[in-house]
């Protein structure tokens, strides 16, 4: 009876530890479950948070994949959402950026922030925009990296502008040099040469040149000329050059006003005989009028590759 006693209250013991591991249990799987809820609740704020902000968001794994991106990336980009979740973010840069990014990815790893950096990004269309970015990183309580938190603005026309703006700062500096160089009339032809490397130079052609047509415009001479390094010279091949040889030479320059052309292949035949032995790929001529009568003409050539010739 004694032993049996015993066990009773071992037994009674027990259950008793039971009961209290298994309120303990489910006191525990409360706060869990309180956790989850919170953590839940918690995503579902930061989502309505991000979805509604006015700029691109996007989150990257410590790969670099994205994770996530909201409706102003999507529009930004012309791509669905579904069509980006998991692919690398480099896969939507230019080359450049893509050498850029994978230098600057690693040490936002390390460093948790990102300073406003610009990338070239392709849209859907193969379009090139310029977007700054910037972010921080998310760490666990181990200080192990889980995942980008980043905003991507829309920086293109603002860029665009910026360019635009320096370059007519750098044209006014050369018209300035150019009209210095030309106001000297002792060494003019010595300041016209210096005056064709200038606008060479700033412009980033093969070729600049003058012609200066005879009295009777039946024969034009090429009497000055700049070349750009390894571009071969024309000058001694192109004296008393008759028109009579290049009939739409004439013709566009008094229909258009110049001949301009990112492919001489597009010009009529008579021309493109003439500039292809030169090693001409794209041309602009603009005719030179002097008291009213056309004078000749100046040109650039670009013999390294089909340019889009800027305004």
């Amino acid at each position: 009876m004694k032993d049996e006693s015993k066990t009773k209250k071992q037994l009674i013991t027990e259950l008793k530890k039971l009961r209290l591991e298994n309120n303990r249990i489910k006191k525990s799987g409360n706060v869990i479950d309180e956790i989850v809820r919170e953590r839940l609740e918690n995503e579902k704020k930061f989502r309505q948070l991000y979805e509604t902000m006015p700029v691109a968001y996007q989150s990257l794994d410590r790969n670099g994949k994205i994770l996530d991106v909201n409706k102003i990336w999507c529009k930004a980009l012309g791509f669905n959402r579904e069509e980006v979740i998991g692919k690398h973010f480099a896969e939507f840069l230019t080359d450049e950026s893509k050498k850029k990014f994978k230098i600057a990815f690693r040490d936002f790893r390390k460093k948790g922030t990102k300073p406003d950096t610009d990338y070239e990004m392709r849209n859907k269309d193969g379009e090139i925009i310029i977007i700054s970015y910037t972010g921080r990183a998310a760490y666990d309580k181990s200080g192990t990296f889980i995942q980008t938190h980043c905003l991507l603005e829309d920086i293109t026309e603002k860029k665009r502008t910026e360019i635009k703006l320096k370059k007519d700062l750098e044209q006014q500096k050369v018209l300035s040099q150019v009209t210095h160089l030309l106001t000297d009339l002792k060494n003019f032809d010595s300041n016209l040469n210096k005056a064709l490397q200038l606008i060479g130079e700033h412009h980033n052609v093969s070729r600049v040149y003058i012609f200066e047509d005879t009295e009777d415009g039946k024969f034009t001479n090429n009497t000055f000329e700049w070349c750009n390094v390894g571009i071969e010279p024309q000058i001694d091949e192109l004296q008393d050059f008759p028109y009579s040889i290049l009939p739409s030479w004439k013709k566009i320059l008094k229909k258009k006003g110049m001949i301009l052309s990112q492919n001489i292949y597009k010009l009529p035949r008579d021309i493109t005989f003439i500039l292809e032995p030169q090693g001409i790929k794209a041309i602009l001529v603009l005719p030179i009028f002097v008291s009213d009568k056309m004078y000749g003409f100046i040109g650039f050539d670009e013999c390294i590759k089909h340019r889009e010739w800027e305004e």
